[in-house]
């Protein structure tokens, strides 16, 4: 997957519940696939699949600068 394909990454929603328990909270979807990710996760593939906006967003949620739900 190369981070020309804008296509592939799209950030659904952070979701507020799942991040005060600790869990996964950005939602993610990936090749019509979503995954929850956390902020490891999101790096985790900006590292192996490039700087892609939609993950950009989805880390930027993290910092409270995000909130999309579609």
């Amino acid at each position: 997957m190369s981070a020309d394909q804008q296509d592939e990454w799209k950030f659904l929603e952070f979701n507020h519940v799942r991040a005060a328990r600790g869990a996964r909270a950005a939602r993610v979807a990936v090749d019509g696939t979503w995954l929850w990710m956390n902020p490891a996760d999101i790096r985790n593939n900006i590292r192996d699949f490039g700087d892609h906006p939609e993950l950009q967003k989805a880390l930027q949620a993290y910092r409270g600068g995000v909130s999309v739900r579609v």
